[in-house]
């Protein structure tokens, strides 16, 4: 047994070193995303453009030629509707109904749906592609996601959304409204919650329209290479998790020989 315990102290230790090591990478990848995002959105693409201050404290100084302009200038905001619980937990009628838990799967499915009659009775509005949702109530609004929609469907009160004018790109929005913390916005009280006055109140650096697709093209590449790397960690770690388990399950049911680890340690 003390020869069994040492040997996983020993092959343990090594593990976990490994496990640490992956895990010390994620956090400077997410970091690295966040800042890259922020810079793009933030100062463009053009390190040498004349640049000029905001006028709003926490952007500071940005492209010249970029305007400075309100959210509720270049997106129509909107809230979702209450659900019901007798309406819930139905899955074969063809409008999704997205609940704030399904800003974790990025709106791909939903275990809710309603038909059109429903949407109307519950005055829920079928928001289209593009749209961009995010939770405005409770610790969902602390985790700050932003969620462009791939499928059209309804969404409920504890979510809002910014549909974006014709001249305005959701995919740029949606980058820009990821770098804005609304803990900065949240109403006093028990629950956190922001308004649509407060969110439509957002001042936003706004480039051109063909630089803001410039800029979420680049955003797309880089992001993407950060993701795959952040998910060859997470994937290290996992495999290196497994292993720690399976090396312990093998040491104590005897499925390998550790009677002579003393002295090979040694």
């Amino acid at each position: 047994q003390k020869t069994i315990a040492n040997f996983l102290d020993h092959e343990i230790a090594k593990i976990d070193a490994l496990i640490t090591e992956q895990e010390k990478l994620i956090e400077p990848l997410t970091e690295k995303r966040q800042s890259v995002i922020s810079n793009a959105v933030c100062r463009g693409l053009d390190s040498n453009v004349p640049m000029k201050d905001s006028g709003v404290e926490w952007l500071g100084m940005v492209p010249e030629h970029w305007e400075i302009k309100s959210i509720k200038k270049i997106a129509k905001l909107d809230g979702g509707a209450g659900f019901p619980d007798d309406e819930q937990g139905k899955t074969d009628a063809p409008i999704p109904f997205f609940k704030v838990a399904d800003l974790a799967n990025g709106l791909t499915s939903s275990e809710n749906s309603v038909t059109e009659e429903v949407a109307r009775l519950l005055r829920a509005k079928i928001f289209p592609i593009g749209t961009i949702a995010f939770a405005k109530v409770g610790a969902a609004l602390l985790l700050n996601r932003r969620v462009l929609m791939t499928i059209s469907g309804c969404v409920d009160n504890n979510m809002m959304v910014a549909i974006c004018h014709p001249e305005t790109s959701p995919y740029w929005l949606t980058y820009f409204l990821r770098t804005i913390d609304f803990v900065w916005f949240v109403n006093p009280g028990a629950i956190p919650s922001v308004n649509q006055e407060q969110i439509g109140g957002i001042r936003v650096p706004v480039p051109p329209a063909s630089e803001q697709i410039s800029i979420v093209n680049f955003l797309d590449y880089e992001t993407a290479k950060i993701d795959e790397l952040k998910s060859e960690a997470v994937k290290a770690s996992q495999i290196l998790q497994e292993r720690r388990s399976a090396l312990i399950s093998a040491a104590v049911t005897g499925q390998i020989d550790v009677r002579n680890f003393q002295s090979k340690a040694s």
